[in-house]
């Protein structure tokens, strides 16, 4: 039982460095445009192993409900993110801030290249 908690917190920090890793991955897509979004997917894909070995070690180690509910809770988003296409659209709604909806984020009246105004979103 001892064992099998060391080896889900073990797992679950790995989540959480993959998770950080694959946050740089998408930044050097999207902001450096250095790197394919194939990086990116590939380590999406990948982080399903940690995950995976967390929830066959939470029963082994019998942790309380509430850290269950936690990862299978946890494994739903990441099912959602990662591998349901038909759901491609809910990945920008599943990680922004709460009130970030479309129309929401605007720029500020003179944000736009040079202070020309009339270039901002409406």
């Amino acid at each position: 039982m001892r064992v099998s908690r060391t080896i889900y917190w073990l797992f679950a920090w790995l989540f959480v460095v993959g998770v950080l890793t694959q946050v740089f991955f998408a930044g050097m897509t999207v902001v450096a445009r250095q790197w394919p979004w194939t990086n990116h997917m590939s380590l999406g894909h990948l982080l399903a192993a940690p995950l995976l070995v967390m929830l066959v070690t939470m029963y082994l180690g019998k942790l309380p409900g509430r850290m269950k509910r936690l990862t299978w809770l946890l494994f739903a988003v990441y099912v959602l993110q990662a591998d349901c296409s038909s759901h491609a659209r809910l990945r920008p709604v599943l990680s922004a801030p709460p009130g970030a909806g479309p129309g929401r984020l605007r720029p500020r009246p003179g944000a736009g290249p040079a202070g020309d105004s009339s270039r901002a979103l409406a």
